[in-house]
């Protein structure tokens, strides 16, 4: 699915939410590998890349969860 902001997700959707495996990809080129519940990031080995630093494990809510490596 391509989003207005210009990002783009790769995956499964049930009922028009994205659930399940996913890759999601922004604009700059950052972007998340890993499982979404219910539209948001959550994985306990989900991968965050981005130009600054990258980021392994533990996913919640979009958020990371302190269980992984920068």
């Amino acid at each position: 699915m391509y989003y207005q902001n210009g990002s783009v997700l790769v995956g499964k959707f049930v009922d028009g939410v994205p659930h399940g495996p996913a890759h999601y990809v922004w604009p700059d080129g950052s972007f998340y590998q890993g499982n979404v519940e219910n539209g948001k990031a959550s994985d306990t080995i989900g991968n965050y890349v981005c130009d600054d630093y990258s980021y392994k494990g533990s996913i919640k809510n979009n958020s990371f969860d302190g269980e992984g490596t920068l």
